[in-house]
């Protein structure tokens, strides 16, 4: 687990410490914004002539946000050359001091590499697919040499700041046309509070000079579009009033002379009091039907944009003196839907089911908008109805004066009523033209961008804390899945759960020197292993009431879980207690004990007894180590299983035990052959060796039935190899033998020191007085 973690953690710090910084500039702006829905802030007149609509501060984010502003900027920061020089780890990008120019015509996005050779001429080279094959080309050219293939044609310059160098450097020309749907992905605009119009206009690069240019250029840019807009419609506007000027100008020129000219020619008209009265309210009733035709006109416009689906987002009743609050909401929740789409689109396709879904939502709020504006519509076409019923009564009451003073009031309403609207045009053009010269006011930036002097990404601490994590989990996981799978014994505890055969005891692991004969208990009679020896010693007299003649067999499922490791040890400890003790190996198919004890496979042994060719006495090695005797398997003989099966070897047994005490028996495998199961009936013990963390679950199986086959009695288990460092220790093992045999056991015996040296010393290191008592 720490391994893997560790790795996990070092993976992640070498992508981390690969990642190019990230550095991020921000500059920020103050932006006047005008409401959504001014209402009586504007009359009807003032909308029609300005066409000016409300903006709010997300449409204001949306414009910087947008390709057009970044493909201004563009134009005044380089984006589009990358210059690099070769740096120890990674190449380094030289944005502004590179030493030469590059003008590119075709070719765009190659990655080229410069060799500068001398001062006036570089060697040139760039990868070419040829019949789809990647080659390498390259040439030897002078500056302000035209380079041209049918892949790439450009012109390299020596720039004023040009030294020669023999670095190698490399460039990439990318695409001005491309470059603002690339660029874009990285500005980012956000009000600095919740209800502030100060904006900050960010841009992330690799390049800290760079972003802080950028970021600038993103600020001034839509500063100035901003200001050219405004100054259009401002022009727009003062145009518009100055063509409706010269023609009401004439008009009432042309009624002026028609009034004077009905003066003279009736001297004078009387009208009294109540005549005046009407004429004032006909003229306050005309003027509220211009209203509302007006009002009609511009919502008919209106409903035709959306049906027609052209600029939706910009639609607003600002100035048309409408007072429908539904309708007011339902467009600003329209325009927080198109807002929210042109989001969505920036990151997703028109396929993406977010998308999707707000096309769906849009579609039905243009539905109801149109209903809505519907009825105002029909509420208009009602108030008209009833003030043309008012006015028609008024005329009627009018029609019975004298045809003179019908024709002159209808010249004077005519002059006062364009009068007016001439007036109001005049008042209107001196707005437009305060407004078109004081937009240089409007917007204005607070904070220019600065350098940045930190990295914002990537979080290379984090990036290592979350490989560290990352690899924690793998590990676990891993840990847990091989623990599950794992079908390996490895503690006494789940070898007592499986089975309830007597565990004899728990060998465990030690290191074996072939020069010593892999004899624990006489190389190293004090040490934990040997002890462990000894107590098995102890619970193998206790299985079996014999004094003299026991026949124990030694054997397990598979080989290499020690069986003969354990029968010349137990053997040996056995004869430290004055026993005679007899080893011998049947296991004629692939025999070990007699290299242990420095004898030769072909020399005579238990095959050369059973095949009738020799007997006991010839066979016996006597006193290999002292009351311990041994005969190994002898010559392979081509049938093992017949010899052990036949009446020889139970004659052999008896004969045996009537000469020794104890004989150990080290047998084959009881997995892959049947030689064991032969001889169980007439032993007295039989001892299953298990392998710590070697042995598969599944063996206790195959122990089990010969346990059965045996009867129950006389059959123990060895768990051998056991793990100490990892899983502990007993206590039976460890008590009673000192300190000195513990440290002989963990650290060996070439401690140049000595383990009482080293506590001596220690000793008096902490100033102990009675140091010889101890």
């Amino acid at each position: 687990i720490i391994s893997i973690s560790l790795l996990g953690a070092l993976i992640a710090a070498f992508l981390a410490f690969n990642k190019p910084n990230i550095y991020r500039a921000t500059t920020t702006v103050e932006v006047q914004v005008r409401s959504w829905f001014s209402i009586g802030s504007k009359d009807t007149r003032a909308a029609a002539l300005t066409g000016e609509m409300a903006s709010n501060i997300n449409t204001e984010i949306e414009i910087i946000k947008s390709r057009y502003i970044t493909a201004r900027a563009l134009k005044k920061v380089d984006f589009s050359h990358r210059y690099y020089i070769e740096g120890l780890f990674k190449d380094i990008e030289l944005y502004k001091k590179s030493p030469f120019k590059v003008e590119l015509s075709k070719g765009y996005g190659r990655r080229f590499y410069l060799y500068p050779i001398d001062e006036d001429s570089f060697k040139l080279e760039t990868r070419v697919s040829i019949d789809g094959k990647e080659r390498l080309v390259s040439g030897i050219y002078r500056y302000t040499e035209l380079i041209s293939t049918q892949l790439y044609e450009l012109n390299i310059t020596k720039d004023s700041n040009f030294q020669f160098s023999n670095k190698r450097y490399s460039f990439v020309i990318l695409d001005p046309k491309k470059l603002p749907q690339r660029v874009v992905h990285g500005v980012s605009v956000n009000t600095i509070s919740r209800r502030s119009t100060v904006l900050g206009i960010s841009y992330r690069g690799i390049v800290p000079e760079r972003v802080r240019d950028f970021s600038i250029a993103l600020a001034k840019e839509y500063l100035e579009q901003n200001i050219e807009r405004r100054t259009w419609e401002a022009s727009q506007t003062i145009v518009l009033i100055d063509m409706q000027l010269k023609k009401i100008k004439d008009k009432i020129e042309k009624i002026a002379k028609k009034i004077e000219a009905f003066k003279k020619e009736t001297q004078t008209v009387d009208i009294d009091r109540r005549t005046e009265r009407l004429f004032d309210k006909l003229s306050e009733l005309e003027t509220r039907i211009m209203t509302i035709e007006l009002k009609k006109d511009m919502l008919t416009k209106y409903i035709e944009r959306v049906k027609q689906g052209k600029s939706l987002e910009t639609i607003t009743l600002a100035g048309l003196g409408i007072d429908d609050n539904t309708l007011f909401e339902l467009l600003k929740e329209f325009r927080d839907l198109m807002v929210k789409r042109r989001e969505l689109t920036r990151d997703y396709t028109v396929a993406h089911p977010l998308v999707k879904k707000a096309d769906y939502k849009i579609k039905t709020m243009i539905k109801i908008i149109l209903e809505a504006m519907s009825n105002i519509y029909i509420g208009l076409n009602e108030q008209s109805k009833f003030i043309n019923r008012q006015i028609d009564k008024i005329k009627e009451e009018l029609s019975r004066l004298p045809e003179k003073q019908q024709k002159y009031l209808t010249l004077q309403r005519s002059f006062i009523a364009n009068e007016r609207f001439y007036e109001y045009l005049l008042e209107k053009r001196t707005e437009a033209e305060i407004r078109k010269t004081s937009n240089m006011n409007l917007n204005r930036i607070i904070d220019k961008a600065l350098v940045p002097s930190g990295a914002i990404a990537p979080k290379r601490k984090l990036y290592i804390l979350i490989g560290f994590l990352f690899g924690f989990i793998i590990a676990v996981v891993i840990a847990f899945i091989r623990d599950i799978l794992d079908d390996k014994i490895k503690t006494e505890d789940e070898l007592k759960t499986m089975t309830d055969i007597p565990l004899l005891g728990i060998v465990p692991h030690f290191q074996i020197d072939k020069n010593e004969k892999r004899l624990i208990v006489n190389t190293d009679p004090k040490s934990v292993a040997a002890e462990s020896f000894r107590s098995i010693r102890t619970n193998l007299m206790f299985m079996t009431p014999l004094e003299s003649g026991v026949f124990i067999a030694i054997t397990s499922t598979i080989q290499g879980e020690g069986k003969t490791l354990i029968a010349t040890n137990l053997a040996s400890i056995i004869s430290l207690t004055n026993k005679r003790v007899l080893l011998m190996s049947i296991d004629m198919r692939r025999p070990t004990i007699h290299k242990i004890f420095g004898f030769h496979s072909s020399d005579a042994g238990l095959s050369n007894i059973l095949s009738g060719h020799k007997s006991i006495d010839e066979v016996i090695h006597k006193d290999v180590i002292k009351n311990l005797d041994l005969i190994t398997s002898g010559p392979k003989p081509p049938n093992p299983s017949e010899l052990l099966g036949g009446d020889i070897f139970t004659t052999l047994v008896e004969e045996l035990k009537s000469r020794y005490d104890y004989i150990i028996v080290d047998t084959p495998p009881v997995g892959p052959v049947t030689d064991t199961k032969l001889i169980i009936p007439v032993c007295d013990v039989v001892a299953y060796i298990l392998r710590a963390g070697y042995s598969r679950k599944n063996f206790i199986i195959t122990m089990e039935e010969i346990y059965n086959e045996h009867g129950g009695n006389g059959m123990g288990c060895i768990l051998n190899d056991f793990d100490v460092v990892r899983h502990g220790y007993g206590y039976k093992y460890g008590y009673g033998y000192g300190y000195a045999a513990k440290y002989k056991y963990y650290y060996g015996e070439d401690d140049k020191k000595g383990i009482f040296s080293r506590i001596f010393s220690k000793y008096k290191k902490r100033k102990v007085k009675n140091r010889d008592k101890y």
